[in-house]
């Protein structure tokens, strides 16, 4: 005979899903505004021209809110893949192969983006 208590022991939270949840929360409300900004912004061009939008890029803060915006999209889109692996995917391998994908795929659009972001502005 076990108590509710011994039963439960052991199985509960592994103390690493608070900190996860804050940053998906935290980086939601960060993209609230950048997302607003790119869409006004993006909305503001007289011209979508090829030569338009690489002068609109290569202004500083243009450039730097830029950037934010895809460190954030990108980590907040990794957080969130990684907790629909974590729920829906049984296979122990599988969910380990997935997690590790969908960082690397995650890490390397964000690289992308900033690389292009930057060849605009230099």
């Amino acid at each position: 005979m076990r108590t509710p208590l011994s039963r439960a022991a052991g199985l509960g939270a592994a103390g690493e899903g608070a900190g996860h949840w804050w940053m998906q929360r935290v980086t939601s409300v960060a993209l609230v505004p950048l997302a607003l900004w790119l869409g006004f912004s993006l909305a503001g061009l007289p011209d979508f021209s090829r030569a338009g939008v690489l002068v609109w890029m290569g202004e500083p803060l243009t450039t730097a809110l830029l950037l934010m915006f895809l460190i954030v999209s990108c980590y907040h889109m990794a957080l969130g893949l990684r907790v629909i692996i974590e729920d829906y995917v049984h296979l122990a391998a599988l969910k380990v192969s997935a997690i590790v994908l969908v960082e690397l795929g995650s890490l390397l659009v964000a690289l992308v983006g900033i690389v292009s972001v930057l060849r605009a502005y230099f």
